[in-house]
């Protein structure tokens, strides 16, 4: 029963074995940041609270201070980088100091709408963080790449020292930081950099990501599975009988 697509959150909790914090429906949101070249991050109309639901249970497991938040999914294509987006924008409207990173350089969806590249530069020393952040016009902060050729494997980058001091250096400027990471089972990157993180949270998608392989990705190390506060069920159908 495993290899089923979840589809309800009382499959999560009874497959994958963690909290399952909500279902974020299928819908046209308004395109924040039109480019040609890439699809842009959906603004999503969360009438079900699943998002602000993952905001309280990171609440309730981070310790006091500035919290860094990891978004993760089992495989490509299942939105968890418009998740990280969204919750970038309901953090900003809470009056909350956010930094929004793009640490996918596999893939970095959300990178490729900025000018240009700004999150290499502080990993390697060549600029301080404070000087490479980009303003979105929602209130928060965006730091991310262009395109997808680090001078080193990504998870060489995201394993390393100075992600994790570029972090430390976050915790200082923001109250919250969210990084939009890569799949968990398609790269080794997250589990070399899940330690630099205070919470996961683990976006499948509707009908499409098998139980067993959510499973994979949140037992795919002791360090993952430790950080791991829930999973969100990314584009529901809007027929509530279809959930």
């Amino acid at each position: 029963y495993v290899a089923r697509p979840v589809r309800s959150l009382e499959q999560i909790e009874r497959d994958i074995g963690v909290p399952a914090l909500g279902i974020v429906p299928l819908v046209e949101g308004r395109r924040l940041l039109p480019a040609p070249h890439q699809a842009s991050p959906l603004l999503l109309h969360d009438r079900g609270d699943a998002l602000r639901g993952v905001k309280i249970a990171i609440h309730e497991i981070c310790p006091p201070g500035p919290c860094v938040i990891g978004v993760v999914s089992a495989y490509e294509g299942e939105g968890k980088s418009t998740v990280a987006y969204n919750l970038a924008v309901l953090d900003a409207e809470s009056g909350k100091r956010v930094l929004l990173i793009d640490a996918n350089l596999h893939r970095p969806s959300l990178g490729r709408s900025l000018p240009r590249g700004t999150l290499l530069a502080p990993l390697e020393g060549r600029a301080a963080l404070a000087d490479s952040v980009t303003r979105s016009e929602l209130g928060f902060d965006l730091l991310g790449e262009c395109s997808a050729e680090p001078p080193l494997h990504p998870a060489v980058l995201l394993g390393s020292p100075a992600l994790r001091a570029l972090l430390g250096t976050a915790r200082d400027l923001y109250d919250c930081v969210v990084c939009d990471l890569p799949n968990v089972l398609g790269h080794a990157d997250v589990q070399a950099a899940a330690d630099a993180f205070d919470a996961l949270v683990l976006v499948t998608e509707w009908g499409r990501t098998p139980s067993a392989a959510a499973t994979r990705a949140a037992l795919k190390s002791t360090v993952i599975a430790d950080r791991l506060v829930g999973v969100i069920i990314n584009k529901a159908p809007l027929r509530p009988d279809a959930i």
